[in-house]
This record gives C-alpha cells, structure tokens and sequence, in this order.
C-alpha cells in the first residue's frame, strides 16, 4: 500500500514532479510568498492592535486569532473559554471566506509558485477588511 508503492505510473509521476518543483524553483517562490503574507498580516495585527500572531514554515503559514491551543487546561478559569474561542475561530474562517479566502480550518494557509506579490497583497487588503471589522 500507499502512494508511492513502486507502482510505475505514481513513481513516474512522482519522478517528474520532482523535476518540475527543482527546475521552478517552486519551494523557493512558495516560501517567499508565504514570507511576504506573514509579514504583511503581523503588520495588520499590530496596526490594529490585535493579539493575533502569524507564522509560517516556508509556504505552510499559521495565523492565531484566538489561541485555543494555548490554553492551560489545569487551569479551571481556562476550560470556561474553550467554546468562546472556538465560535471565534468559526467567525473568523466565515469571515475569510466571505472575503472569498479559502483556509485550512480558518487558521491555516499554503502558499504555491503561482502567488505572485500582487495576489498576496489582494489577501492581505481582504484581511485587513475582517480586522476593521473587529477593531
């Protein structure tokens, strides 16, 4: 089983996959996008002053709006929060996509070769739309 198990067709096609990605330089411009949105969104959260933080590993780029996961659950204040947070991350991702931005679970994001700067900026101006909202 899986993907790659030496059936010719998925190696052959992993093969020049592989290929593409090298002679594109596809990684390079992914993770360069993927720099560009998480500079300019940081940018957005400290001009609005909200505290949300964004990151990224190359093209994979996490946004952290209402911190669920940091939450301590040995702290009994913390678990009443849970929910709060959760319907805000809901909120968020509804927002996002009426701002027709496609997201992993409304805190994640891929970048590709083909986001140019123009298209990363047309992202973070849509962004910038939800943070008005919320200021």
């Amino acid at each position: 089983g899986g993907t790659l198990a030496a059936n010719p067709l998925t190696c052959a096609a992993a093969y020049w996959a592989i290929k593409f990605i090298e002679k594109t330089n596809a990684t390079e411009k992914a993770g360069k996008a993927g720099d560009r949105l998480v500079k300019g969104l940081n940018e957005l959260f400290q001009k609005y002053n909200l505290p949300w933080i964004c990151y990224n590993f190359n093209a994979t780029i996490h946004v952290h709006t209402s911190c669920v996961q940091g939450l301590d659950l040995n702290i009994p204040s913390h678990i009443g929060q849970i929910s709060e947070r959760k319907e805000f991350m809901e909120h968020f991702g509804a927002a996002l996509v009426n701002e027709e931005i496609i997201s992993v679970a409304g805190s994640r994001f891929y970048t590709c070769m083909q986001h140019t700067n123009e298209i990363v900026d047309e992202t973070v101006a849509k962004i910038e739309n939800i943070c008005k909202m919320i200021e």
